[in-house]
């Protein structure tokens, strides 16, 4: 009767995806990631302790090493990699976002990110740089998320900064494309985006004309980002921390482009 009456309460929760599964979950589950510059095996130092009010690994036979954060380290994989924690070279540089992930997308994200060191630690590599080509983000166990207001879906969540930045699209167009042929952005158009792969050979390419203006808005996820491009017929930008930092876009169109190229998560970003 309430909800007839007044609209749905501000606070309720809303029914959104793993961004790594693509199962459904709730906003709750939004999780920070940060841009790391290297990683510590605990196992590998000599009589290893941790001082977490210092953010210090001390051992036997090494000068201390600063830390930023412990890691997630998954179950399956504690036997191998043993603690693990991050370092950032300019902690007044640090380089945030955020991502929903269920648990299970948590610990397979985590995984992911650790399994190409898998022959380093192994191999007794105590302190490993990434280099600095190389982006690496990884699950912050640090940093506190911030309370925000979705303007989109006017619900309450939990974030960092501003993850996006919208442009209002002018025009539109479409063209079929093949698998291994490249698609051609016409003048006057600057954003292109398509469904074209080994999946699905034969697609379409879809071609935008913006206002060239990015504006700040405020979202709790993808999903309320490709409501608003339906609603507002906009573009939204953001770099994407699960696709290695690239500057990528929602379009009103996403769901029908993860839909055609098969992925599980049906509001994944796409290259620009």
């Amino acid at each position: 009767m309430f909800d007839k009456l007044f609209g749905k309460s501000q606070n309720e929760t809303k029914s959104v995806h793993c961004e790594v599964k693509g199962t459904e979950t709730t906003i709750e589950n939004t999780v920070a990631l940060v841009k790391i510059d290297g990683v510590i095996a605990l196992k590998n130092f000599n009589n290893p302790s941790v001082d977490f009010d210092s953010k210090e690994i001390q051992s036997m036979d090494k000068p201390p090493l600063k830390f930023y954060s412990e890691l997630v380290v998954p179950e399956g994989l504690k036997p191998v990699f043993g603690r693990m924690f991050s370092i950032i070279n300019d902690e007044d540089e640090i380089e945030h976002s955020t991502a929903i992930m269920s648990e299970e997308g948590k610990k397979i994200y985590s995984g992911q990110k650790l399994f190409p060191l898998m022959e380093h630690i192994k191999n007794g590599v105590e302190l490993l740089q990434i280099p600095p080509s190389m982006f690496f983000a990884v699950v912050d166990t640090e940093v506190s998320l911030k309370n925000k207001s979705c303007e989109n879906w006017h619900t309450d969540f939990k974030g960092l900064g501003r993850k996006y930045r919208y442009k209002k699209i002018f025009d539109e167009k479409r063209e079929r494309q093949t698998f291994g042929m490249p698609g051609i952005l016409m003048p006057g158009y600057d954003v292109a985006v398509g469904d074209c792969s080994q999946k699905n050979p034969n697609g379409t390419g879809y071609m935008y004309k913006t206002d060239g203006s990015f504006k700040p808005i405020e979202l709790c996820c993808n999903e309320s980002a490709v409501s608003f491009c339906k609603k507002n017929k906009a573009i939204v930008y953001y770099n994407d921390f699960l696709n290695n930092g690239k500057l990528r876009v929602l379009t009103p169109e996403t769901e029908s482009i993860n839909r055609n190229l098969q992925n599980s998560y049906l509001f994944r970003s796409s290259n620009i």
